[in-house]
């Protein structure tokens, strides 16, 4: 598109917010929002520019693989699921009825939220600070100016990202937005146009391809754009900022960014199945896409002295073998990793996954590597003199940071201590989420001070903290603390307007068992029968409907395959 026709349709968006969607009412909203659950159901969306098969070319992923099928069936799935879960808890608005609980000096808990399907046996609460300042509460409202754009610049880890921050940006801040799709995915066009076609058709929102930075600078500095969200890197969102400053603009700017994501270990005694399913969690979090996702777990932390350590450490290592190992796709991560392991000459170790798991096509530098930092005391590093990069940055590959935090032996109350001095510190990087691991027998009290005290936007006890992002789907929220600069400003969730949030925290139900087991995807029948049950399916009959379908064409499919040798997609 030309440039002025493209500046056109932004002084369109523009008049249009100025007129009418600045000010529209929620039903008018809810009514767009069913639109476009209407055509997440009924539409052909996910073949649209077949863009599963592109994305997994991207990921490296051979399609022919009977694995990757399962894993395209699973993408397919969840930004689906994704899509779906906002959109109804959007549209449901439910009359909440939760109550408030007490848990410190002007602090509060609002909740609890079952998760249900999207997690299941876990529960999550807004945690609540009554005293926070003006400005904080301002920063989670700031939309756009009235006759003015939001632009949101497209995350290129994932394909369901973009689409949840423009809901975010038009449903909940009423802004008419203008999305830039990622420049490594360009193929989300048809499908997010196909989805998105109501709010299209209303001028309420636009889609451009990604032009070089020339365009985007042109673009940020547009007078009509008042508002931009970006979803990457800190080095990324400084000099959009940086830009901003330099033109004297007053353009507001959020962002989601990294985290050196830790995942901690309390003191205390643990089953077998509670490590092994800790182990399992941990493993996964950190192979997904290539350990190239926000939440991907970064730095484990253990406790110094702890008698399981060699069981607990044994046991992720084994995991790593088992697990399958997903390339570490994503632009430069191979050689950042490489820059990584050099500068921890032999402080690491290197965890190939066993054949049966292994496509000859992945590099080696996608396996799994273990650096061990050593020793944490309170907020300081102690260890073999190394400096302390691979917890002050984010690394974003397949990594994984190993350290023991040092307390007062039989001190509960000093190691949670210890480790909100260290999290908090500006020795990590980051605020978006946490995972802490706590047996049974470690004080509730000193469990719930550290919550109150840890600076993270969302904090998981007992589960991963990779449903996290689903609780904000749900009402919880997901972004950096409001006292971090260094994972971004602002956030997505709190659909429901909950007063004075400033972190979602999930607790899991029990380590013994795992109802959901991330480390194995179900199969691709599997999954392909969720999809038409629970994304294509708008009620009971619906559900009963197309599963009959389903099994049906699957069933014939399996015939005809037996019969003639062709393969029914």
């Amino acid at each position: 598109m030309e440039s002025h026709c493209f500046y056109d349709t932004l002084k369109l968006l523009a008049y249009r917010h100025h007129e009418s969607f600045h000010d529209s009412d929620l039903t008018y909203r809810i009514n767009l929002a069913k639109q476009i659950l209407f055509n997440l159901e009924t539409k052909n969306w996910m073949y649209a520019n077949n863009w599963v098969q592109k994305s997994c070319a991207l990921e490296e992923l051979d399609i022919t693989q009977q694995y990757v099928k399962q894993y395209a069936s699973l993408m397919k799935f969840t930004m689906g699921n994704a899509i779906k879960t906002w959109l109804n808890n959007f549209i449901q608005q439910p009359v909440l009825g939760k109550k408030y609980r007490k848990i410190g000096k002007n602090i509060q808990l609002y909740g609890p939220f079952d998760m249900g399907f999207s997690g299941p046996d876990i529960e999550f609460d807004l945690l609540c600070e009554d005293n926070i300042p003006d400005y904080v509460e301002n920063v989670f409202s700031e939309c756009a100016k009235k006759g003015t754009v939001s632009i949101v610049l497209g995350a290129g880890n994932q394909n369901f990202l973009s689409f949840i921050d423009v809901l975010e940006r038009i449903f909940i801040h009423k802004e008419c937005v203008v999305l830039k799709h990622h420049p490594i995915r360009p193929f989300l066009w048809d499908p997010y146009e196909m989805l998105l076609e109501p709010l299209i058709k209303e001028n309420i929102f636009y889609m451009i391809l990604d032009d070089g930075i020339q365009f985007t600078q042109k673009l940020i500095h547009n007078p009509i754009v008042s508002h931009i969200h970006f979803t990457g890197s800190e080095d990324t969102f400084r000099s959009i900022n940086k830009e901003l400053m330099a033109k004297n603009s007053s353009c507001k700017l959020s962002g989601e960014l990294g985290c050196a994501t830790p995942w901690v270990i309390f003191p205390g005694k643990w089953s077998n199945n509670e490590m092994k399913n800790i182990a399992k969690m941990l493993v996964a979090s950190k192979k997904a896409n290539g350990g190239c996702n926000c939440l991907s777990v970064q730095s484990l932390i253990l406790p110094v002295n702890w008698e399981q350590t060699q069981e607990f450490m044994e046991t992720v290592l084994q995991e790593m073998v088992d697990q399958k190992t997903f390339p570490a796709y994503y632009p430069n991560t191979r050689k950042r990793k490489e820059n990584w392991l050099n500068t921890y000459n032999d402080n690491y170790i290197h965890v190939h996954s066993s054949k049966k798991n292994k496509d000859t096509s992945f590099e080696q530098s996608d396996d799994m590597s273990v650096i061990y930092y050593g020793i944490i005391q309170s907020d300081e590093l102690i260890s073999m003199d190394l400096n302390c990069d691979c917890f002050y940055n984010e690394i974003f590959g397949p990594i994984l940071v190993y350290s023991q935090l040092d307390y007062e032996k039989n001190n509960s109350l000093d190691f949670t201590n210890n480790l909100c001095n260290f999290l908090n510190s500006d020795k990590v990087c980051g605020s978006l989420s946490c995972s802490l691991f706590v047996p049974s027998s470690f004080p509730k009290e000193h469990l719930e001070k550290c919550i109150i005290d840890l600076h993270y936007g969302n904090i998981s006890i007992n589960c991963s903290n990779i449903f996290g992002y689903s609780s904000a789907l749900m009402g919880g929220t997901w972004g950096a603390h409001y006292r971090d600069k260094r994972s971004g400003r602002g956030r997505i969730g709190n659909i429901y307007k909950v007063p004075h949030v400033t972190k979602t925290i999930l607790r899991g139900k029990t380590l013994e068992t795992m109802k959901m087991d991330l480390s194995k995807p179900p199969s691709q029948f599997f999954m392909d029968l969720l999809f038409v049950l629970i994304v294509r399916s708008s009620d009971g009959f619906d559900m009963i409907y197309n599963g009959l379908s389903f099994l049906l064409f699957k069933f014939l499919s399996i015939f005809t395959y037996v019969y003639t040798g062709i393969e029914c997609v």
